[in-house]
């Protein structure tokens, strides 16, 4: 792979820049800062001190690329010859000047003369050029440890996405072609873990109803727990999502119908506005990337897209999918399996819910929504109509329904629905619905499955009663499918009336030095709303502004109060997705549901990043000894 020559000043620089107007003075003299090789500087004349300005810190960068390419062309003249990394001066300067959004700080500035022939040098320490590398290193092994954690959970496309990101990045480094982490060549290391990720993905089709096409996809054996894939038909893209080994694609009039070409996303192009630095790389890097193995090419048949040794040698067939319910799944705990909720055996009990759900499944499958609403209570008909028609939802494979009881309430779970959104990028999302009966066998609610890996991990918590494993898993399909129907009257009512809610989020901001110069630093910010009403507006502004709305969760901790209440944290790493925004964070929602039929929450807080100090936020920084407290971490 290689990246784009010629120069790059990562979007506009100067959005970055303080703005000055008067003469500065520091401990360094102008004529130490350019002659004793310490700083990095450059200088600019205008008509403006702004214009002035914006030249000095265009060649300020200037100067620091073309160092860095001098100093790595020095000590480093080697290509790798597997041809993913070109090491050549034009993708250095193109790529160190990728450091100029927001992230060169301790810049200083000294005003020589005002307009209306001003004059500006900016300069910087060396040294702190240096920290600027440490920490795109750093960032790179976090990328590096969170790709490790999802590979390890199925989920392929949270690790192809930062393993990618990781590789991209690694080439704004000084050395690239040197860095090692953990032992490994990490130019070589990255792109094979890549390529080994794709190589282990299975792909078959498992059944087609008219231009429905149900596919199965596995990594290493296993269903996998989340992939992102497009389709191409007839030269027409659509990105499609698959959960928990199922996805679907939608066929025309004029689709090939003896082969589907697929290709499995990995470079996440779309979502890399969650980070400005990999933003303003990705910026730098071509379509063409040279992974190859991530085109697919599927032809109706239960086989597997590729050969699997499976004794000797011989094809692999692909085995009907099973039920969700039922599905080996790539949780950390051995006995899963055993720890979900027992199912209502066949007979009489599990044949009036049959019943309904065959009915259901008829009328989705021929689009006619005109289904007998005496099956539902009043919200669970209008959550019907809602969710299923005017989400345009189709359903994926067969269903193979597993009834559990809780509280009363029977779930129905087996179903997985695909749901389409047209409005600019084509997208197509599988999820599994859980349809709930009251006691009178009516359906009362409608819900998105939580992954099978997420759910099993909570029901394998042996420090949390069996009862409250099942009601969190309940709370939290209900949370994430108020966001996709942008319930507002739901979330109001989960709420406690005093809820502590907290939004704490990484930015840039300017600040003066001791010499009355500036420099822009990288700090968290915590945003308090008043109350609940101050939150659900801001969140009613964005539900109005997107087509559609999807939660993820892709790791889960829970904290049981220290009093032994049914009060609890659950720490979820989470990834949100919509039409026009996305972001990925750290969600901690404080739920007390000692009535069960009232749950509320009494401390939401979201974090883009852990904590320097302390972390990431857990119950006992909100519910010590009994009482609900203001905030400790120290």
């Amino acid at each position: 792979m290689t990246i784009r020559t010629g120069t790059v000043l990562a979007f506009t620089l100067m959005l970055t820049l303080p703005r000055l107007t008067g003469l500065k003075t520091c401990a360094q003299t102008l004529t130490e800062i350019q002659t004793s090789g310490n700083y990095y500087w450059g200088e600019g004349e205008g008509e403006t001190t702004e214009r002035a300005d914006n030249e000095a810190f265009r060649r300020l960068l200037t100067s620091i690329s073309s160092d860095v390419v001098v100093d790595v062309e020095n000590r480093n003249t080697r290509k790798e010859a597997n041809g993913h990394l070109v090491s050549d001066n034009s993708l250095f300067k193109s790529a160190v000047k990728t450091y100029s959004y927001g992230h060169l700080t301790d810049v200083r500035m000294f005003v020589i003369s005002k307009p209306p022939k001003a004059h500006v040098v900016r300069w910087i320490r060396r040294s702190d050029v240096d920290r600027i590398f440490d920490g795109r290193r750093n960032k790179i092994f976090a990328m590096i440890d969170n790709a490790d954690n999802a590979k390890a959970s199925g989920k392929v496309d949270v690790a192809l996405r930062n393993y990618y990101w990781a590789y991209c990045l690694l080439k704004t480094l000084r050395n690239p072609s040197e860095e090692v982490y953990g032992g490994e060549l990490l130019s070589t290391w990255l792109p094979e873990q890549i390529e080994e990720i794709l190589d282990d993905v299975r792909v078959a089709v498992d059944s087609r109803r008219d231009y429905d096409v149900d596919l199965y996809f596995t990594y290493k054996g296993k269903p996998v727990t989340s992939l992102e894939f497009t389709y191409n038909d007839m030269g027409h893209e659509s990105t499609y999502a698959a959960k928990d080994g199922m996805g679907q694609i939608e066929l025309t009039g004029s689709s090939d119908t003896t082969l589907y070409n697929l290709n499995i996303e990995y470079a996440f192009r779309n979502q890399s506005k969650l980070d400005p630095e990999v933003d303003a790389v990705m910026r730098l890097v071509p379509d063409d990337c040279g992974f190859t193995r991530s085109a697919i090419t599927v032809r109706p048949g239960q086989e597997f897209n590729r050969a699997q040794a499976s004794g000797y040698g011989q094809m692999q067939k692909q085995p009907r999918a099973v039920p969700q319910q039922q599905r080996e799944s790539f949780s950390m705990f051995p006995d899963a399996k055993a720890s979900r909720p027992a199912a209502i055996p066949d007979g009489p009990a599990s044949d009036r819910y049959n019943r309904v759900m065959s009915e259901i499944v008829k009328s989705i499958r021929s689009r006619n929504y005109g289904i007998d609403a005496a099956m539902f209570t009043g919200d669970g008909y209008s959550q019907f109509q809602k969710l299923v028609r005017d989400g345009k939802a189709r359903i994926v494979g067969t269903p193979q329904f597993v009834y559990t009881e809780f509280e009363g309430l029977t779930m129905a779970r087996g179903m997985q629905m695909s749901f389409a959104f047209r409005n600019g990028v084509h997208r197509n999302f599988t999820e599994d619905v859980v349809f709930t009966f009251n006691p009178e066998g009516r359906i009362c609610n409608l819900s998105f499955g939580l992954g099978k890996t997420v759910e099993d991990n909570i029901m394998c918590m042996a420090d949390v009663p069996e009862r409250s494993r099942k009601y969190l898993c309940m709370f939290l399909e209900n949370y994430q499918t108020a966001y996709a129907l942008k319930d507002l009257d739901y979330i109001s009512r989960i709420f406690d009336d005093y809820a502590k809610i907290i939004t704490v989020t990484e930015m840039t901001v300017k600040r003066r030095n001791v010499d009355g110069g500036f420099r822009m630093v990288r700090e968290q910010r915590e945003n308090r709303f008043d109350n609940k009403y101050d939150f659900l507006e801001h969140l009613d502004r964005g539900f109005r502004s997107k087509e559609y709305i999807r939660l993820r969760f892709n790791s889960v901790m829970i904290d049981r109060a220290d009093d032994g209440r049914d009060i609890y944290g659950i720490q979820l790493e989470q990834d949100y997705y919509s039409s026009n925004y996305c972001d990925h964070g750290y969600l901690l929602i404080g739920l007390n549901y000692e009535n069960m039929d009232s749950p509320k929450i009494f401390v939401r807080t979201w974090q883009s990043e852990p904590d320097p100090n302390f972390g990431l936020y857990r119950l006992p920084h909100f519910y010590k000894d009994g009482k609900v407290h203001v905030k400790s971490v120290d």
